[in-house]
């Protein structure tokens, strides 16, 4: 077969001989033996025979060279030339038998991830108690997954996590059958961090603290859990002054957010997963999401530094100045006449709010807007909190006086004309050197001039009581009976569910024998159970596939290869039963399930792990977070909607026969309230639902706020960052390392009067910088109407956003539709092979190889001929040969 090929390859046109000039001429300059720049040596390359083993080379260099990437600089071969490269590299690799080469390659014996492991005992206890959380994280392997099986071993850390994570499971199921625990905290009997605050009567009965004060007033007590498992927190809250939101904390982690209504008392369920012991259970305010979303800025371009640098601020000798002027300016509210105590005490503290916020603007009008630009957002950050806790207490004034709040705000208006005007003065100027928006009517905590949204009434939540029971079965759950009064029988159910397969002979006497032997030391019928159930867990048929042998896979191999794909957990009894009867490697029966499984909503694992592992966004939350104090709107619950986006549009496509193609165009897609309104989309509600874009701004992953963020800093926007995102995480193109002297634009690129885009053209006047550069900025310059956080702008320090930017091959492009356009016209074909090989990687559990070309090749056609539909890759890549055979190990 060699000497075949090498007889085909040099009857070709060009000969070898007439291109290993071209390739002394331009390229061995860059990558001969010495050099070797990109890691490549092209010294010896261009042998017929080395095309399979060389192959990611091949095929770089073709794509470089057709789209005049290589050579990066003169001389620059003709047209003539260029062509004549092509064509033999072309020729190269249409010469092997490509339909020869499955890609039935040997998978290391495939350990358990951690989610794996995770949804495997939760699929198998009826439960998910997470043990998963007990080991150490998976690392990606060379495939960019953590299923990736070669980086996948045990380690002596890992190896006592599993005996631990096993034990803490088993035990969870235990504890269910325990007398249930129950403990009732009056609020009024909770401490409360300020010491002032007594209880009080709350709207609509009961008795019990109010939270008001913008997350600085904390309920608090200890929780001592006797056992291991879920727990049920029962809290009956009331909004005041208005809806609010309040946030309950476990040991200063938050686990859980409410919304009280205003008037409405009401009795919120949630279940929380506790260890046995003491905990600390805090409730704060939280009305994130009940503001209006923060305008993305676009103010005027902001001064440059004074020569010389700006002067020190001296904050300590300042801060007595400050005091007496605070006292002076701040607005207050004259207490009427015929006031009741209860007006008289509410007004008192709106005037203690106003003077903590002027105290802030007296910072600000102390450095002044020629000052610090560092200085003035560190005066500013906390104006915002504080004004909050002033609404909070301005709305239950109102309510008093029974007056409507736009009411008092004409009051509160007509009695500090001069002192309100000469705040907005302050702020307004020094919110324009920080390219940050103004809202002149905010200083009194009014909506009125928000034209983009309904005034919102924002109040203090209020706590009755709480009641906390378990341990118990969480909603939804479907605990199953593993420990059954006969032991013999509770393992022959158990243990074929675990392997994932028959039993062996003496499997389950060995099992059986260990519980028999517990039971004769004293340990009870149900702890000796436990202990034999441990032992399957933590064996290597529990934490391992069964696919040691090289061959087809059996009935039952495939059925666990097949579960591990697509719901990242063991078979069910449906598959399970398909294995028994040997009818699962059936064709039209694998279509079936493939169809089956896309459907059931076990499916989440397979998409959520997928796309988050491949576009970059699995961290999104809590390895990246934006900047608070740049991005507000940011918050936890925002983070999850984002993620959740494109994996509801992965979802329909496999559901609804859709094509690939659409994940780069597509209108529809899905949002709730929190991710519409940084669309500037108009939607109620929590809930992820469909929506459709209407104008060309948004559209495809490139219009997705998870990609947008994941591919930006946590302080600004990058366009290096988004045009590597596109060539390499998207189009699946391999760039060469910046080299170590490029440098990088820090942090407060942008923030300094000019564009991103100018300061990176001081970067790339380094020619080692812009060869790459000219490749990859132009694309992200394309999204530079998404900022950090995804959400639209025209403006970008003061200026027009400039979007435009030139692609390889001389495609010219200006903005984000226009860049989704080029891509969809020129490069789908690239995207689709792409999504082909992440997704055969991430189904084999392996790093792809040469040799998996020709399944590749198999795949692309299947999808061709198919309208490049998600579901058929599914199926195709199922019915392969290459997911139903192990390979040699040699």
């Amino acid at each position: 077969m060699r000497c075949v090929l090498s007889v085909l390859f040099l009857l070709s046109v060009p000969a070898f001989a007439e291109i290993r000039p071209l390739l002394q001429k331009y390229c061995l300059d860059c990558h001969n033996a010495d050099k070797q720049k990109g890691d490549v040596d092209l010294t010896h390359f261009g042998s017929p025979q080395k095309v399979l083993k060389e192959f990611k080379l091949w095929q770089t260099m073709l794509q470089q060279v057709e789209e005049e990437e290589m050579p990066p600089k003169k001389p620059l071969p003709s047209r003539e030339e260029r062509h004549q490269i092509t064509a033999f590299l072309r020729k190269g690799i249409d010469s092997v038998d490509w339909s020869q080469q499955k890609g039935i390659e040997h998978v290391t014996l495939p350990r358990l991830t951690k989610t794996e492991y995770n949804n495997t005992l939760r699929d198998l206890l009826g439960i998910d108690f997470e043990p998963g959380k007990l080991l150490l994280d998976d690392g990606p392997g060379l495939s960019g997954f953590t299923n990736d099986r070669d980086a996948l071993f045990i380690s002596p850390a890992l190896a006592e996590q599993l005996f631990d994570a096993a034990d803490y499971a088993l035990q969870c199921m235990l504890n269910l059958r325990q007398k249930p625990y129950a403990k009732h905290f009056e609020a009024e009997n909770m401490l409360m961090t300020e010491r002032g605050s007594k209880p009080e009567d709350l709207p609509g009965g009961g008795v019990g603290y109010s939270l008001a004060g913008a997350g600085q007033r904390t309920l608090y007590d200890e929780v001592i859990v006797p056992a291991d498992g879920w727990y049920r927190f029962t809290v009956k809250h009331v909004g005041r002054g208005g809806d609010a939101g309040m946030r309950l904390r476990i040991d200063n982690e938050p686990r859980a957010r409410l919304k009280c209504l205003d008037n409405t008392p009401k009795k919120e369920t949630i279940e929380l997963l506790l260890r046995a012991g003491s905990h600390q259970m805090t409730w704060n305010i939280d009305n994130t999401g009940l503001r209006a979303p923060t305008p993305v800025p676009v103010r005027k371009a902001k001064k440059a530094a004074p020569k010389g640098g700006y002067r020190v601020f001296d904050q300590k000798k300042a801060a007595p100045l400050v005091k007496d002027a605070a006292a002076k300016n701040a607005p207050k509210l004259p207490v009427p006449a015929d006031a009741s105590d209860e007006v008289k005490k509410l007004t008192d503290n709106l005037n203690r709010h106003f003077q903590n916020m002027q105290m802030r603007i007296e910072y600000l009008r102390a450095v002044t807007p020629e000052g610090n630009p560092s200085d003035l957002r560190s005066f500013y950050n906390l104006l915002p909190e504080r004004t909050e806790a002033m609404v909070a207490v301005k709305h239950l004034l109102a309510k008093a006086m029974k007056l409507p709040v736009d009411e008092l705000d004409r009051q509160i208006e007509a009695a500090n004309v001069e002192k309100l005007a000469s705040n907005r003065q302050v702020v307004g100027d020094s919110l324009e050197v920080l390219d940050l928006p103004f809202d002149p009517a905010s200083l009194i905590g009014s909506a009125a001039a928000q034209k983009v949204a309904k005034p919102i009434q924002v109040g203090a939540p209020g706590v009755d009581w709480i009641l906390i029971e378990g341990p118990i079965s969480p909603a939804g759950s479907k605990p199953r009976e593993i420990f059954q009064s006969d032991a013999k029988a509770a393992l022959s159910a158990f243990l074929p569910k675990a392997f994932r397969r028959p039993l062996r002979a003496g499997e389950l006497e060995k099992h059986l024998s260990l519980s028999d032997k517990a039971q004769k030391r004293g340990e009870s019928p149900e702890q000796a159970l436990k202990l034999a159930f441990a032992a399957a867990l933590t064996s290597p048929s529990f934490l391992f596939r069964d696919e040691l042998r090289a061959g087809k896979l059996d009935d039952h191999q495939l059925a666990s290869r097949l579960s591990y794909f697509l719901w990242m957990s063991l078979p069910d009894d449906e598959l399970r039963a398909l294995a028994d009867a040997g009818k699962l490697r059936e064709d039209a029966t694998l279509r079936a399930q493939v169809k089956r499984m896309l459907a059931d909503p076990r499916s989440r694992a397979f998409t959520s792990t997928f796309l988050g592992q491949w576009l970059g966004f699995a961290g999104l939350g809590t390895e990246h977070v934006p900047d608070a104090r740049k991005f507000r709107d940011f918050t936890p619950a925002l983070a999850d909607a984002m993620k959740l986006e494109p994996v509801l549009v992965l979802e329909n496509l496999l559901r609804n026969g859709g094509s690939l193609t659409r994940l780069l165009d597509a209108r529809e897609t899905f949002a709730n309230d929190a991710l519409a309104a940084l669309y500037g989309l108009d939607l109620s509600g929590d809930a992820m639902q469909p929506v459709k874009f209407t104008d060309d701004k948004r559209a495809g992953l490139l219009g997705m706020a998870a990609v947008l963020t994941a591919s930006s800093t946590p302080n600004r926007t990058s366009p290096v960052i988004r045009g590597k995102w596109v060539l390499e995480t998207l189009l699946g193109r391999k760039l060469a390392e910046p080299p170590a002297d490029a440098g990088q634009l820090d942090d407060k690129a942008g923030d300094r009067g000019k564009t991103l885009r100018e300061e990176l053209a001081a970067h790339r006047r380094n020619e080692s910088c812009a060869s790459c550069h000219d490749k990859i900025d132009p694309i992200g310059f394309g999204l530079e109407n998404f900022d950090a956080i995804g959400r639209f702008r025209d403006k970008e320090a003061g200026k027009p956003v400039d979007a435009s930017g030139t692609l390889p091959g001389g495609i010219e492009i200006n903005g984000p539709a226009e860049l989704r356009s080029a891509i969809q016209k020129h490069y789908s074909d690239e995207f689709i092979r792409n999504v082909t090989q992440r997704l055969t990687a991430f189904a084999l559990g392996r790093a792809l190889k040469p040799q998996d070309e020709g399944l590749i090749r198999q795949l692309l056609a299947d999808l061709k001929k198919n309208n490049q539909r998600a579901d058929v890759l599914i199926k195709s890549i199922v019915l392969s040969e290459a997911f139903r055979t192990q390979g040699s190990a040699n």
